[in-house]
């Protein structure tokens, strides 16, 4: 019993470390975040990190390996009945901005992050186009559809959702660039392909 509770507090522990991870790199980067900036936010030593996590290396790994499943479980259930691009892509947006300051902190330092780490995004990224691409498929000529290929398709809304959300200080200091533009930027994608759903 004694030990099901220790495993049981420990589990809690290391749960409390990667939450405030999260939190201090969304907020202040995550080459700026050190592990004794987590360890006094989780109020513990910082010699009681290093017993839930060998390197500082794994604790960004395993904070990015979770935010890319959380982040695809909460786009699924925002995009799964939608129907048309414009109301995929607004339903996308919409989930992102629960995940915006980690997600700009982490396209800013993913050329930095070794391989494996810039999986999990292309992960994301790829699930999303299991909703996107038939979608756009349908209000689409099939040539101009063929011409842009999927790639291209996918890859231009990410070029542009980037380019805002990297450059968010020329567009919404201090604000949600995804509650504040996020329409806009849709908008723009749809214009691009010149489709009107």
């Amino acid at each position: 019993m004694e030990r099901g509770k220790r495993e049981q507090q420990k589990e809690q522990t290391r749960q409390r470390i990667l939450e405030v991870a999260y939190r201090k790199f969304a907020e202040k980067g995550i080459e700026a975040t050190n592990t004794a900036d987590i360890a006094s936010e989780a109020k513990l030593s910082h010699g009681a990190i290093f017993v839930h996590f060998k390197t500082r290396q794994e604790i960004v790994l395993k904070v990015i390996d979770d935010f890319g499943v959380e982040l695809s479980v909460h786009i699924t259930k925002s995009v799964g009945h939608s129907r048309t691009p414009r109301s995929i892509l607004l339903s996308f947006t919409k989930a992102l901005t629960k995940f915006e300051a980690f997600y700009i902190e982490l396209l800013l330092v993913l050329p930095k992050l070794p391989e494996n780490v810039q999986g999990s995004l292309l992960l994301v990224q790829n699930g999303f186009a299991h909703y996107l691409l038939p979608a756009v498929k349908r209000e689409m000529e099939e040539a101009k559809f063929k011409r842009l290929g999927e790639s291209g398709i996918m890859n231009s809304w990410f070029a542009l959702l980037h380019y805002y959300m990297t450059n968010r200080n020329w567009y919404a200091p201090n604000k949600s660039l995804l509650k504040k533009l996020g329409k806009k930027i849709v908008n723009e994608y749809l214009e691009l392909l010149n489709i009107n759903k």
